[in-house]
């Protein structure tokens, strides 16, 4: 598999408390959610520990956003994976999405057909074939 966050440069422990104030949004931490954040951790060669003290403190690594809309992209893309993976798409989370959206300076509408895009395969297989469909709609 292609590692989505390969010659990024972001704060990998930041990047993180991201995916866990996401799998934290609805209140309902799933497996899924949980495995997906550690094969992350293990990707970016961060600690165990490091990712047991951020499951604790998320709030005390704020975002550090990418200049690369790429980059922000893969983050938005990464989090888009985490809110499906459970199979269902909490109100919380699609806040939270948007508002992080907003932070990595993406485009509301662009935002907005990537979360409707998720939410109407919710409990079905999402692609990355699917997500490009969305962002497609707004390249020239």
């Amino acid at each position: 598999m292609n590692d989505p966050f390969a010659k990024m440069e972001y704060n990998k422990k930041s990047l993180l408390a991201l995916f866990v104030q996401l799998a934290k949004a609805d209140n309902r931490i799933d497996e899924n959610e949980i495995e997906f954040i550690e094969q992350v951790r293990t990707k970016l060669g961060v600690e165990k520990e490091v990712l047991a003290n951020i499951w604790i403190n998320d709030d005390q690594y704020p975002l550090n956003v990418p200049q690369s809309e790429k980059h922000r992209m893969t983050i938005l893309h990464q989090l888009l994976i985490l809110m499906h993976i459970d199979g269902d798409v909490a109100v919380e989370e699609i806040q939270f999405v948007r508002h992080i959206g907003r932070s990595l300076r993406i485009s509301n509408a662009l935002v907005e057909e990537l979360i409707s895009t998720v939410k109407a395969l919710e409990g079905e297989q999402l692609s990355v074939e699917d997500i490009l469909k969305s962002i497609q709609k707004f390249l020239n």
